[in-house]
């Protein structure tokens, strides 16, 4: 329930920051690290919005993993133009960035 909550507060600061975002899933994440596997969530989005030198479609991920280590909630967020292809980038560095116990 509490990681619920946290995804929801999440979904609603971002769409603050980012009024004209869109919401295009939630989804559940597994990610195994260091022989571990831990449960959370994924949430995608998109707005049109300045990013680097120009106004552009851009594309987001946020992932939250809850009780990660203990108690702990890790979150990643990656944003980066529509149609770049980095989804294999992003899913290596998430399992190779070792979480500090």
């Amino acid at each position: 329930m509490l990681c619920s909550q946290e995804l929801d507060k999440r979904k609603d600061e971002l769409h603050r920051a980012h009024p004209d975002s869109t919401l295009s899933e939630v989804t559940a994440a597994m990610l195994i690290q260091a022989g571990a596997s831990h449960s959370g969530y994924h949430i995608a989005f998109n707005s049109y919005e300045q990013f680097g030198a120009l106004p552009q479609n851009v594309s987001s991920d946020f992932y939250l993993f809850c009780f990660a280590m203990d108690d702990w909630m890790l979150a990643y967020r990656f944003t980066y133009p529509a149609k770049t292809e980095v989804a294999d980038k992003i899913a290596q560095f998430m399992r190779d960035l070792a979480w500090a116990r």
